[in-house]
């Protein structure tokens, strides 16, 4: 049974609310974040903590909780589910409106049963859908997902996820950063223009690590042809290798030995940010 966090409360989902006239659901305003956890204990959980409170900040909301709160309440929810668990705490917008700015933000945390990746994402790859848009503030982990899902739609739904190629650049997937491998090395989009993923910050760091070159830096559309192998990273999806972006093939068209090394790398390092 998934749980839900509201109120000072642990309830099933299926009992908790939101009121109708919260900003979340009439105008799509709130900020969210993903946790996992492995064994029971949470990945990066105050790193993923201090993204939402930046997320917030950037929406002109403060946490209703504090952050030694809000862990408090995450590790209650984790031991009451037992096993793994997939943790996306919120903050809406509440109710008021004053001069754009959010005074009575409203905090729910959902807590879901991980759900396993099937194998063959990992052994055979995904594909992504380019689309000529960019996330409005990407620094912000926002809950307003309607671009990317509808143009998977009117695309027919095939893809794994978006990828976003703003006037020929390439940024970030739906829910997830986007790496290739260049020249022998990582290249993957600078933060200013891309949410600050976690899991993107660790694989940077294992692979300096290991002394694999990197470049955070703009990457163009027309550069895909030439990378040998991609990838997104994401707290759920770990390292996703990407085997086509649009009719074009990555490569040889499946995932590579860069790819499957740094999701090892990120597998035998996990006892690292467990906490």
């Amino acid at each position: 049974m998934n749980l839900c966090y509201r109120n000072g409360v642990y309830l099933p989902v299926d009992e908790v609310t939101l009121p109708v006239t919260d900003l979340l659901v009439q105008r799509g305003i709130g900020v969210f974040d993903s946790i996992r956890t492995y064994g029971g204990r949470p990945f990066a959980l105050r790193e993923h903590l201090r993204r939402l409170e930046r997320s917030a900040r950037e929406a002109a909301m403060e946490l209703p909780l504090s952050i030694e709160a809000l862990e408090g309440v995450i590790r209650g929810g984790i031991a009451r589910m037992g096993g793994d668990v997939t943790v996306r705490p919120y903050v809406t917008g509440g109710r008021v409106i004053e001069n754009c700015r959010f005074p009575e933000p409203d905090l729910f945390v959902l807590f879901e049963r991980t759900q396993a990746a099937p194998r063959e994402r990992y052994e055979e790859g995904v594909s992504l859908l380019p689309i000529p848009f960019t996330r409005a503030y990407p620094s912000m982990k926002s809950a307003d997902y309607m671009v990317p899902y509808i143009s998977r739609l009117r695309a027919g739904g095939g893809d794994f996820e978006c990828l976003y190629c703003p006037d020929g650049a390439v940024t970030e997937s739906t829910a997830g950063n986007f790496f290739v491998v260049l020249d022998g090395g990582l290249v993957t989009a600078p933060v200013e223009d891309v949410l600050e993923g976690v899991t993107r910050g660790l694989i940077l760091q294992l692979a300096r690590e290991v002394s694999l070159p990197v470049e955070e830096r703009p990457l163009r559309v027309e550069e895909l042809a030439r990378a040998r192998e991609a990838f997104i990273t994401g707290t759920v999806k770990e390292v996703t290798p990407v085997v086509r972006v649009g009719s074009r093939p990555i490569g040889e068209g499946r995932p590579g030995p860069v790819t499957k090394r740094l999701h090892r790398l990120l597998l035998d390092n996990l006892d690292r940010w467990l906490e």
